[in-house]
């Protein structure tokens, strides 16, 4: 029979993570003060990093290159083309 039991991974360990992505992950976040960078929302715990230049490209992996958002946001681009870049309010407050 197959479990209906949840995965458990030990606190802040999940399986395809590497020390290098959780040290790009720490870098934007505080870039991003802990929000989404397309929608604004406050990322208490789940978070993603999508990678604005395509699979191959050096610089793929440089912070720079890199976004933090939700997996909301993460999801609407990666499966349905919504555009990275949306004014959510906190560009507006930085000029």
């Amino acid at each position: 029979t197959i479990s209906t039991a949840p995965v458990k991974f030990k606190p802040g360990v999940a399986p395809s993570r590497t020390a290098n992505y959780d040290r790009i992950m720490h870098k934007r976040r505080v870039i991003a003060e802990g929000r989404c960078e397309r929608c604004g929302r406050e990322l208490t715990q789940f978070a993603r990093l999508y990678h604005t230049l395509p699979e191959g490209d050096p610089a793929r992996h440089e912070v720079e290159n890199i976004r933090y958002m939700c997996n909301s946001c993460y999801k609407a681009i990666v499966r349905h083309g919504a555009p990275v870049e949306i004014d959510n309010g906190q560009k507006e407050e930085e000029k």
